[in-house]
């Protein structure tokens, strides 16, 4: 299984979030689909069966802090504006909340964890060509609003990578305190 420790978006953000993509339509740009739109707590990657219950209990350990709210407003690109090769949603209001989260996560499952630090982040899609031709849309856009949700839940998702892009799996959801 490929795994990764998500936060679901509310639907009435995602059809802010489509209306964003939608400025980027004349790019090379390969966009999450609708359905896929999350802020990626933790990548996990390929992980048998025999890791699930340390994943499933390192969840429930971290489940005891408290639900919190963010707003999504901003845009941001990996690794920069100037190079995108991915493009991003920012997160304003209880950005720290969402790092702490991520980092209970991290000290819970060590054997997962990146060595880069984690930016939160809503991937809007990765960039095929052109990079050098978006920076007047982030310039455009780099202040975007696309409202505040609660931090209520985290989801454990497994990923099927396939010729027409990833297929999404709820393996497991665990509540907020």
């Amino acid at each position: 299984m490929r795994l990764f420790i998500s936060v679901e978006i509310p639907d009435e953000l995602k059809d802010k979030i489509i209306n964003i993509q939608k400025e980027f339509s004349n790019f090379h740009i390969k966009f999450v689909e609708r359905e896929n739109l999350h802020f990626c707590l933790m990548f996990i990657g390929e992980a048998g069966e025999d890791k699930l219950n340390a994943i499933k209990t390192a969840m429930n350990n971290v489940s005891k802090i408290n639900r919190f709210d963010i707003k999504v407003a901003g845009i941001g690109a990996f690794p920069n504006k100037d190079l995108a090769s991915v493009f991003f949603l920012d997160i304003k209001d209880g950005r720290k909340d969402m790092i702490n989260l991520a980092n209970a996560l991290r000290k819970e499952l060590p054997d997962f964890k990146s060595g880069k630090p984690f930016t939160p982040h809503l991937t809007l899609g990765r960039v095929k060509s052109d990079n050098d031709k978006l920076k007047p849309i982030f310039n455009k856009i780099e202040r975007i609003d696309i409202g505040k949700m609660t931090v209520d839940k985290m989801v454990l998702i497994n990923s099927t990578l396939t010729n027409k892009g990833p297929i999404y799996e709820e393996v497991l959801s665990v509540n907020l305190g």
